[in-house]
């Protein structure tokens, strides 16, 4: 691409200069030429202006032109932004990656791995790459905003969701008794979000 505009630069440059040599042209011959002669001179004065201008114009836009090789497109058309969906619970997900194969089931066996935010941003949560977090689809065993979720990914699919907090964990967080009085992990009515990537559904037993 860097060649193609060093061709194009080239290009306009050499223009440049065949209209700077015509009106120079133009000034010197101006007295002594006949009328006719004059004219054709301006006219073609006219004619390189405009192609320097036409030239300007393609390289400043990006638009499509062509050199040796064929034609080459400067513009690339802009990536699609992700659209946010919405689980049956009412539940907003952004899907990042599509997934492809099952989507799970009561009673099949999903592995997923995630990281979990607090409104700041502070991790609260979080599988590592290579061990996945497992359990048993429509059991319970997870929160039920992760679960709404999960029922519309499919394997290798990602997305990022914000899960209300009685879809999370509630008006009791996650709180523990500490030497200083009562922790929390995640403090009492929490929106947490998180990041989701579907690993695994096989099938189990219902």
């Amino acid at each position: 691409m860097a060649r193609v505009n060093q061709l194009l630069a080239l290009a306009l440059l050499f223009a440049v200069c065949e209209a700077f040599k015509a009106k120079l042209g133009l000034q010197m011959a101006h007295e002594g030429l006949p009328s006719s002669a004059r004219k054709s001179l301006v006219a073609g004065l006219m004619r390189t202006s405009k192609v320097v201008a036409s030239a300007a114009a393609l390289v400043g836009s990006g638009a499509v032109v062509a050199n040796a090789y064929g034609p080459v497109e400067e513009k690339t058309k802009p990536k699609a932004k992700p659209k946010t969906k919405e689980t049956d619970l009412g539940i907003p997900f952004v899907e990042l990656k599509k997934g492809d194969g099952p989507y799970p089931g009561a009673g099949d066996f999903v592995a997923i791995n995630y990281i979990g935010f607090l409104p700041d941003g502070t991790v609260f949560d979080e599988t590592h790459e290579k061990k996945a977090l497992s359990f048993t689809f429509g059991k319970k065993q997870v929160i039920p905003g992760l679960e709404s979720v999960i029922e519309l990914m499919q394997p290798g699919g990602e997305c990022t969701t914000i899960i209300p907090s009685k879809y999370a964990y509630g008006e009791k967080g996650v709180c523990v008794a500490g030497q200083s009085g009562k922790e929390c992990l995640v403090p009492p009515n929490t929106n947490l979000k998180y990041f989701i990537k579907l690993k695994r559904v096989g099938a189990g037993y219902n």
